[in-house]
């Protein structure tokens, strides 16, 4: 189980996949966010040995109860601030190549989603799955 222990219930949020980058929209279709989800294997491939991630085949297996971290990139970030958060995600579903997940983290500096909040995701956006020593 995830450290924070929470089970959160928030705002439902859809997502399209946008290229690499999830652009997510509120229930309404309005697509006013503040966040893209970020490649962790484009990150990957840029900085091998300091942003490791765990296998592929580990990343397309997931199962609903998994917690995986995502990278939540701020798209207008503050110049003093961070240029993102990284928020982990309990995976409810999985539909089609990617899942469907609940946001288990209490945002910082991220507006557009609550924790709760649904996301979509896919393998590339994991980097890092959860091991409670199980």
């Amino acid at each position: 189980m995830h450290p924070s222990g929470h089970n959160w219930e928030g705002e439902n949020l859809k997502s399209v996949v946008c290229d690499h980058r999830q652009v997510p929209s509120n229930e309404h279709g309005s697509r006013d966010v503040d966040f893209v989800l970020g490649d962790g294997e484009a990150l990957n491939r840029e900085h091998p040995r300091t942003f490791e991630i765990p296998s592929r085949e580990e990343r397309e297996r997931l199962k609903p109860g998994d917690l995986v971290k995502l990278l939540f990139e701020i798209l207008r970030p503050e110049p003093e601030g961070p240029f993102a958060e990284r928020m982990w995600v309990e995976v409810t579903e999985i539909v089609g190549d990617g899942y469907v997940g609940s946001l288990d983290n209490d945002p910082q500096v991220i507006r557009s989603v609550r924790p709760g909040g649904r996301i979509e995701f896919l393998p590339h956006h994991v980097i890092a799955i959860w091991d409670d020593g199980v």
